[in-house]
């Protein structure tokens, strides 16, 4: 990244930010100076600077928290965006309503057959797949079972996924300051 402290930019994702980063404050202004006249855009333009900076300095911070993160939903947005495809994948099920099989018990290789249904275009194998659900700490619990189709047997590997809530309360754990 360039040495210099801030950016602008009209693209959805700006800086590629860690889920727990809290040293960026990014604001999304919007569009509000494309509604003014020409007229009322120069006078934006033309404005004293030291009328302006009369007016910051008359604010009072006395209540202001240096320490405090200030965390945005423009800041949340680019955290998305940054976001690797099983973290996502498990985030967008909290939030959305997702087709993660919280409280269920589910073959294994079912389970990644799932995640790349909903992420078919990641290049996320097996081994990470579990790697990154390891990293919510939950325990999921894998074990074989026989499964008999008339005389014949064969042994699937079966994983107990845990409940939504887990993984809401490990989700913000893993990733503080989370909404």
């Amino acid at each position: 990244f360039p040495s210099h402290d801030n950016w602008a930019s009209n693209n959805d994702w700006i800086i590629p930010v860690g889920l727990q980063a809290r040293r960026y404050v990014v604001l999304d202004t919007g569009d509000g100076m494309r509604n003014l006249s020409k007229g009322e855009r120069e006078k934006i333009y033309n404005c004293n600077p030291h009328s302006f900076a009369k007016h910051l300095y008359s604010i009072d911070l006395s209540d202001w928290d240096s320490n405090e993160d200030i965390i945005t939903q423009a800041l949340i947005e680019q955290k998305e965006q940054a976001m690797h495809d099983v973290v996502k994948w498990v985030y967008e099920s909290i939030k959305y309503e997702g087709n993660f099989p919280f409280e269920q018990e589910v073959e294994k290789k079912v389970f990644y057959e799932l995640f790349k249904n909903e992420f078919p275009s990641s290049r996320v194998g097996k081994t990470i797949f579990y790697r990154k659900l390891d990293e919510f700490k939950l325990d999921i619990k894998e074990e074989k079972k026989n499964v008999y189709n008339g005389d014949k047997r064969t042994t699937e590997r079966v994983v107990k996924i845990p409940s939504r809530e887990d993984f809401e309360k490990a989700f913000k754990v893993l990733y503080r300051d989370w909404e």
